[in-house]
């Protein structure tokens, strides 16, 4: 019969190891990880995806049923910021915005010119420097 601290010893050992070679194959797997990541998102689009279908409209995602008017999305973006203090947001602000909140991967193309639109032609909204913002309508923040 084997002493029991022999036993003891062995499966401790044995167990090191086994530790060891899962934290080994961990680190490759997280490896593969990255490698598979890189690989998705190189290998679905041909370089130059925009310039080789002439910049058209099919790459660009639609808008999701749902979505709220541009206005509507800039002007509830525009007030939510005004309630945590915020003088105006950017346009990259509020496009990040938009995306995280209405449109996933909307293009600034799609989006931006109606935005200046509503400063130059509606005036809607304001352009402050870099800063858009809502325009006051007797004292108030316009609500729509």
């Amino acid at each position: 019969m084997v002493p029991m601290s022999l036993d003891i010893e062995n499966l401790r050992s044995r167990q090191k190891r086994l530790i060891d070679e899962i934290a080994q194959r961990q680190k490759e797997l997280d490896e593969i990880d990255i490698a598979l990541r890189v690989f998705d998102r190189y290998s679905d689009k041909p370089p130059d995806k925009g310039k080789a279908s002439g910049g058209g409209k099919s790459d660009l995602p639609p808008r999701p049923k749902g979505t709220p008017s541009t206005f509507d999305m800039v002007n509830l973006i525009l007030a939510s910021a005004e309630k945590e203090g915020k003088d105006g947001l950017t346009s990259r602000e509020l496009l990040d915005q938009i995306r995280a909140k209405y449109w996933p991967g909307v293009q600034n193309r799609q989006i931006l010119p109606s935005i200046f639109g509503f400063a130059k032609d509606n005036k809607r909204l304001i352009r402050d420097g870099d800063k858009w913002k809502r325009k006051l309508k007797g004292g108030l923040f316009a609500e729509r």
